[in-house]
């Protein structure tokens, strides 16, 4: 059984798709409807998520491998993510393997200087041990509200003076741990976009906090 999660707000979805695998059939993509912001309870972590015309989470389904704009091929999304085939699609939803992404790359284990390509900093090395649920790091940022990003790009060095452009699916207003308040895409790596090192910036420039409208929904 999963951890509890709290709905905060949803907005509707513009030209993004949910990747998803099936036992003895090419991939199949899935129009997402709408983008939610969710509270993880375990650990503690705000995420954006994608849900499907009846308001279901994509990432909950074994089935699910990843986002991916209208404009990317679908080989390049089975290329990023772990699960490139329906028949090792394991035994955790997308949900679940988001927790230790995101952990780890709070915890500094994992870089994008390599992107699209996660790469583990110390997996492999003897000093390496995959840490408990209770030993992941707490967010250091809160999502408080989110808005569709319309031809909006996250900017990224990868070397030699080249940037890679990579499309975001929101804004996000996200709250610093000193109480201010920041605007960050989110692209389908599904991180904010500025957590990264080689991040250099958006185009175009990202909303002000103040054009966010906050609205809490009940908990699921």
């Amino acid at each position: 059984m999963q951890p509890r999660r709290n709905i905060l707000q949803i907005v509707p979805a513009r030209d993004w798709d949910a990747i998803c695998l099936l036992p003895d059939s090419p991939p199949v993509r899935i129009p997402i409807a709408y983008w939610t912001i969710t509270e993880e309870t375990g650990p503690l972590m705000s995420v954006v998520a994608g849900l499907d015309e009846d308001r279901q989470f994509f990432d909950e389904q074994l089935e699910f491998v990843g986002y991916a704009h209208k404009s990317t091929p679908t080989e390049k999304v089975l290329a990023r993510f772990p699960r490139k085939s329906a028949s090792n699609l394991g035994t955790l939803p997308w949900r679940a393997i988001q927790y230790g992404l995101r952990a780890g790359r709070l915890a500094g284990w994992t870089t994008n200087a390599d992107y699209p390509t996660f790469r583990s900093l110390i997996s492999g090395t003897s000093a390496y041990k995959k840490p408990g649920r209770n030993e992941l790091p707490l967010q250091g940022r809160r999502i408080l509200a989110i808005m569709p990003a319309t031809q909006a790009h996250a900017i990224y060095y990868v070397g030699k003076n080249k940037a890679r452009y990579e499309p975001i699916f929101v804004w996000a207003l996200a709250e610093e741990p000193d109480g201010s308040q920041t605007v960050a895409g989110i692209d389908a790596e599904n991180f904010l976009c500025d957590e990264w090192t080689n991040f250099v910036g958006y185009e175009p420039q990202p909303p002000k906090p103040d054009e966010f409208h906050v609205t809490t929904f009940g908990g699921q």
